[in-house]
């Protein structure tokens, strides 16, 4: 399945042309083939994060394009 997944199915891509610190806005992202990239059910996740990096239009997002998420411990 996983091959069917990266030949016919999306993967979240950016729009336009994005400079690095750019926080992301759904309507910065599209979906595109192959689906190799961040699946489409992660958008609304990806939506308000920052580019580590200038992004060029068309390109598949990366988690290495993507400033990465701290999450605090539950405190007790």
């Amino acid at each position: 399945m996983t091959g069917v997944r990266q030949i016919f199915g999306r993967s979240i891509a950016i729009r336009n042309d994005l400079p690095a610190g750019s926080v992301l806005r759904t309507e910065d992202l599209v979906l595109k083939k192959p689906g190799t990239g961040i699946p489409p059910e992660r958008m609304f996740e990806i939506a308000g994060r920052t580019l580590t990096r200038a992004v060029s239009a068309d390109r598949l997002l990366a988690e290495e394009d993507l400033v990465a998420v701290v999450t605090q411990a539950a405190s007790a």
